[in-house]
């Protein structure tokens, strides 16, 4: 019967070497853990890294049984069962990885707080650009963000955006009436 091994090799992953001499290689835990119910000590051969002893510990943790070492080699022992005593199987949490790593600030920690702006989806550079930029920029955008136009409308209100005292065109002015913004005379 191939079900019970009658060796583990530990390295990177687990194989299982059978009595029949074939061997499963890259087994889970949860496979070994089936395989070793109701086989005694089973001869363990682990190698030098301590990945492969994290290995046996974590497999042996989750089997209920003991690593131990004797002279003849490392062995896989089930527990022993006193008569008498009434052993109740504990169930086997499996190890939960630790949470993310937390995130490192530079300096001394403290967080700036972000700036409030008084028209927060106008730009700067919006507001350095020439008045017919800011009406194309804005009538362009009215659909999809209309925001943008009560900034717009606010920032000419508070003398944030100048008319420049240009005369518009024909065209800006109906954008500008289609937004629901007056236009002074002296920009005719």
């Amino acid at each position: 019967m191939r079900s019970t091994p009658t060796r583990l090799l530990f390295r990177k992953k687990i194989t299982a070497v059978f009595a029949d001499g074939s061997s499963k290689m890259n087994l889970g835990i949860a496979t070994v853990v089936r395989m070793l119910k109701g086989a005694a000590n089973v001869p363990v051969e682990v190698a030098e890294d301590a990945a492969a002893r994290k290995l046996l510990a974590e497999l042996a943790r989750s089997a209920g049984r003991t690593v131990e070492r004797a002279a003849a080699g490392v062995f896989l022992t089930p527990p022993v069962v006193q008569p008498g005593v009434d052993q109740r199987a504990v169930p086997i949490v499996p190890a939960i990885p630790a949470g993310p790593k937390p995130r490192r600030t530079r300096g001394n920690g403290k967080v700036k707080p972000r700036a409030v702006r008084k028209y927060p989806t106008l730009s700067t550079t919006f507001l350095q650009g020439s008045l017919i930029g800011q009406i194309k920029a804005v009538f362009k955008s009215r659909e999809t963000n209309p925001k943008k136009v009560a900034d717009f409308k606010l920032a000419l209100a508070n003398g944030d955006c100048t008319w420049d005292l240009l005369p518009l065109s024909k065209s800006l002015i109906a954008k500008l009436q289609t937004l629901g913004i007056e236009v002074p005379a002296t920009a005719d």
